[in-house]
């Protein structure tokens, strides 16, 4: 992760909405794929980078490991950030 990257801790377990990959580092062209989520799993958020990608466990052969996912791939998210919003606009 760059400097220049927003980490924001984001912890929560969510549900995910889609299949999707996993990837080593937050970005496609720089990212590995490593797994990857079926919809319906639990996914257990760490942080967020720049809001689009979500850090997240995820099992590798028995052991918890770290990868990324598109935040848009997890339920609930999108609420969560808007009433943040709000409540710094008051």
């Amino acid at each position: 992760i760059n400097d220049s990257d927003q980490v924001a801790q984001a912890k929560g377990t969510f549900t995910a909405l889609k299949d999707s990959d996993i990837l080593d580092y937050p970005g496609k062209k720089d990212g590995q794929v490593v797994g990857e989520v079926i919809q319906e799993d639990e996914v257990k958020r760490l942080a967020t980078v720049n809001g689009i990608w979500s850090q997240i466990y995820y099992k590798k052969r028995m052991e918890k490991s770290i990868g990324y996912i598109p935040t848009s791939v997890l339920e609930n998210t999108a609420a969560e950030e808007k009433t943040e919003e709000s409540k710094v606009a008051k």
